[in-house]
C-alpha cells in the first residue's frame, strides 16, 4: 500500500491530501480549488449587493412621486423606504449565512483559542440583520480565516456609504414632503377670500 501525497494546510498546519479542496481538520477552503473560486464570487456579490441596493434605493426614492399616484403620506413614504432597506439587508444576511455555511464557520472543528465554537451561519445572519454596519465588515474580515480574501476595509467603506445614502434618502423624503405641504398651504391660502 503506497502513501498518498500530502501537503500542509496553510491555516492549521495539519497534514492533508494534496488534492484536498477543504481541510478536514479546520474546515478551511483551500486556495486554488473550485470551492475557493466560488467563495471569491460570493465575496464579490457581498460587495456589490449593498452598492446596488444603495444606488437603486436612492434613485427610487429620489424620483418617487409624492401624493396622487404615489405615496399618500410622508409616513407611507418612510415605511416603503425602511421596507426596501430591510429587504436588501436581509438578502445580504442570507448571502453571508450561505457563505459562512459553505466555509464551515461555526462547525464542530471551528473552535476559538479558548475552546468555544465560533459564530455559525445563523448567528452571522442575525447579527447582519440587527447590526449591519458592524457585522457586515466583520464578516468580510473574518472570512479570511476560512481561506477567502479579507475584504474588511472595503466592507467598512461600503457600509458607511450605504448608511450615508440611507440618511440622504430620508432627508430627501422629508424635504419633498415639506415642499408639498408648503405648496398645499400656499395654494389653499390663495383660494380663501
Amino acid at each position: 500500500m503506497s502513501a498518498s501525497p500530502t501537503k500542509t494546510c496553510p491555516f492549521c498546519a495539519e497534514t492533508i491530501l494534496i488534492g484536498a479542496v477543504k481541510c478536514r481538520f479546520c474546515g478551511s477552503v483551500l486556495s486554488g480549488s473550485p470551492a475557493a473560486g466560488l467563495m471569491d464570487r460570493s465575496g464579490l456579490a457581498l460587495l456589490s449587493l449593498p452598492v446596488a441596493g444603495s444606488i437603486v434605493g436612492f434613485a427610487l426614492f429620489l424620483n418617487a412621486p409624492a401624493s396622487r399616484s404615489g405615496f399618500a403620506s410622508e409616513t407611507e413614504h418612510y415605511v416603503f423606504l425602511v421596507g426596501f432597506v430591510a429587504i436588501v439587508v436581509n438578502l445580504i444576511g442570507v448571502l453571508i449565512a450561505w457563505e459562512a455555511n459553505r466555509l464551515g464557520a461555526g462547525s464542530v472543528k471551528d473552535v476559538a483559542g479558548h475552546g468555544t465554537r465560533r459564530m455559525g451561519p445563523i448567528a452571522w445572519f442575525a447579527s447582519t440583520v440587527i447590526l449591519f454596519p458592524l457585522a457586515y465588515p466583520a464578516w468580510l474580515g473574518r472570512r479570511s480565516r476560512y481561506g477567502s480574501r479579507n475584504r474588511r476595509a472595503v466592507g467598512v467603506v461600503i457600509a458607511t456609504v450605504s448608511i450615508l445614502t440611507l440618511a440622504a434618502s430620508l432627508r430627501e423624503v422629508s424635504t419633498k414632503w415639506q415642499r408639498l405641504s408648503a405648496i398645499g398651504s400656499s395654494s389653499s391660502e390663495e383660494v380663501r377670500p
